[in-house]
């Protein structure tokens, strides 16, 4: 058979043609579970005393079902290429700790107000 004939001995015809198979499967699960990076819409509020620490609403953009994901969250740049974030609830933002900002930033560049 020439399943057997490809597999038999390791031979580099055999050791190709397994790299393309994982490598094409390895595209093809990429591809269908990566959603796409969040983008920041709106800075909503700004630290006193920190201001790269901020608390922004952000979009990401769902692949397969025409619409826009929403999340808010903490953002605290620790450098240019690295920050921190995690999801918050602002029903409770201290305001001695925080200003209110409301600065449209519009990463996905969406049209309208």
């Amino acid at each position: 058979m020439a399943i057997d004939y490809l597999f038999d001995k390791r031979t580099t015809k055999s050791v190709l043609i397994t790299l393309i198979i994982v490598g094409v499967l390895s595209f093809v699960k990429a591809f269908l579970t990566w959603g796409g990076d969040w983008k920041t819409q709106t800075i909503i509020y700004r630290e006193h005393y920190h201001p790269a620490h901020t608390i922004e609403s952000q979009l990401r953009g769902d692949r397969f079902s025409f619409g826009y994901r929403k999340r808010i969250v903490d953002r605290q740049r620790i450098v240019p290429f690295f920050d921190i974030t995690k999801v918050v609830d602002t029903s409770a933002i201290d305001s001695k700790k925080w200003d209110r900002v409301d600065e449209q930033i519009n990463e996905i560049k969406l049209s309208g107000k």
